[in-house]
């Protein structure tokens, strides 16, 4: 997933923990990897409420817990 990086945003943190690829992320919440890249790669970058919202909905099937927007973002 990372090629020897660490994690540097939540989002990334998390994933890494829960041993979330961001492709599964990607087909699980119908955003692209592109997007979903960018989100783990960059602090500054946050997504548009419509994507948060699909990327949360995937984390909350994924790993069987409910998300915030604010686990991640802000």
């Amino acid at each position: 997933m990372n090629l020897g990086k660490l994690p540097e945003t939540k989002l990334a943190k998390y994933m890494y923990r829960h041993n979330i690829s961001q492709k599964t992320l990607s087909e699980f919440s119908k955003v692209s990897t592109a997007t979903i890249s960018r989100l783990c790669k960059y602090k500054a970058v946050g997504p548009n409420v419509k994507t948060a919202n699909k990327i949360l909905k995937a984390l909350d099937q994924l790993v069987g817990k409910k998300h915030e927007y604010t686990d991640f973002w802000m």
